[in-house]
């Protein structure tokens, strides 16, 4: 396919993700559905371009806004087209004469005012001006394509240079991480297979059950996948199951199943010994997780489809040694592999997403029993949602307190750099999605 065509396909592809309050993925999914004449190279370029723009939205939005109305009138937002060529050329690392070339057909009937060169050849020295000097939140912000308001948090909390590894790092692609299936095989025998497979592997850095790809798989193309010896699972997030400490023949809820990567986990440490309750609101999510368990021969022994205030929850009140708590969030942990999370971040949807964070710790905290064991975690790195949500909580509950997070990993060989009694996994430091928790005991 000739490079005029894929710039026009990106260009359709930037455009609807900018209009839509849906994630992206499933946008490019549908969106190569209705266009099976793509291939697989044109589908990787696609997708490797979209999601880097995404990554660089904000800045390629102002530069780009910026240089266009300095050259001609009527620009209230950068076309797609523009969007796309600039990103081959200031990320991507293209040759500018050839990307004006790939688009100037597009570009001329949707910015007819001035040539793609006069544009394009003039943004590295626009771009290169931004946030020269100190790194200041707003600065650091429009750099890396963050929200202000979330990026200046994290400046007062780490401090402007580490603040700028974590946005360097967020906007990177993220690891292949895999979690052995402890049900099926040992981690040196997944490991060995998968090598015999001719696929490279290495160790993991903070899991005991953590793999990692080096680099892009297909999935479906691995017997030891399809066989459900491993799931792909982030090492952060494989540590929050483990801060449940669960042993076989206990009684443990997964109170926000979702996709159910977590249960399966949870399963794989029971042993299928004892009870697993998996519970959500979205019936499909359900059905994707019992279709996942089959093929990793995963015993669950309850789905219940339910809202956090469902009054069957009821009958679980005082039962569970264990309840998991991941609870829905803004996910801006997740921006490696989510970009399009950081358009949808408001400091105003991330309060409301706190309300509701604490209204189903609320409801699924009377299903532990005296003496269990609550973990609340997300895969968000604002305050408010994390553990400005926990210590509203722990206000209202006294019959619950705080246990120390890197104590309870420390029992599983893994050793966190934060000592602090609530857990945050920040990716800069531990290469990982970005994750907090919280570990709370009933007496």
């Amino acid at each position: 396919m000739k490079s005029s065509s894929l710039y026009g396909h990106l260009a359709e592809l930037l455009n609807v993700t900018r209009e839509s309050t849906s994630p992206a993925d499933g946008i490019v999914r549908r969106f190569f559905k209705e266009r099976h004449y793509l291939g697989g190279r044109e589908r990787r370029w696609l997708s490797s371009h979209l999601y880097g723009a995404l990554r660089h939205l904000r800045l390629l939005e102002y530069v780009v806004g910026n240089e266009l109305r300095a050259q001609a009138s009527g620009f209230d937002r950068a076309p797609a087209i523009a969007i796309g060529a600039a990103y081959g050329i200031l990320v991507a690392g293209e040759n500018p004469q050839e990307v004006c070339e790939a688009v100037r057909e597009m570009w001329c009937n949707d910015i007819p005012q001035c040539a793609p060169e006069a544009v394009l050849t003039a943004l590295p020295a626009r771009a290169a001006g931004i946030g020269c000097g100190p790194g200041t939140p707003s600065s650091l912000a429009l750099r890396y394509s963050f929200p202000d308001d979330i990026v200046g948090e994290w400046v007062a909390r780490l401090g402007p240079g580490a603040t700028e590894r974590l946005l360097v790092k967020l906007n990177e692609e993220a690891p292949l991480s895999i979690r052995v299936n402890t049900l099926k095989c040992t981690v040196d025998e997944c490991a060995r297979r998968l090598r015999e497979g001719g696929s490279e592997v290495l160790p993991g850095k903070l899991s005991p059950f953590a793999l990692a790809f080096p680099r892009r798989v297909v999935l479906d193309d691995i017997p030891a996948y399809r066989d459900g010896w491993f799931e792909m699972q982030d090492e952060g997030s494989q540590l929050l199951s483990l801060l449940l400490q669960p042993e076989p023949g206990m009684t443990v809820v997964d109170a926000c199943a979702g996709g159910g990567g977590k249960t399966l986990h949870l399963a794989a440490l029971l042993g299928n010994r004892g009870m697993l309750v998996a519970i959500d609101a979205d019936r499909r999510k359900l059905q994707n997780l019992r279709e996942r368990a089959r093929r990793a021969e995963a015993t669950i022994s309850q789905t219940i489809e339910a809202r956090h205030d469902d009054a069957a929850l009821k009958r679980l009140h005082g039962k569970a040694d264990g309840v998991l708590v991941d609870a829905p969030c803004t996910g801006l942990g997740t921006t490696r592999r989510n970009p399009w999370l950081k358009t949808q971040w408001a400091t105003e949807r991330s309060r409301q997403m706190a309300a509701l964070q604490h209204a189903i710790l609320e409801a699924s905290a009377p299903m532990v029993k005296s003496g269990g064991r609550l973990v609340y975690s997300t895969c968000t790195l604002a305050g408010a949602e994390n553990e400005e949500v926990v210590q509203r909580f722990l206000q209202g509950h006294p019959e619950f307190t705080l246990a120390s997070a890197s104590e309870a990993l420390q029992a599983w060989g893994v050793r966190t750099r934060e000592q602090a009694p609530m857990l945050s996994l920040w990716p800069h430091e531990t290469d990982t999605d970005g994750f907090f928790a919280a570990l709370l005991r009933r007496e």
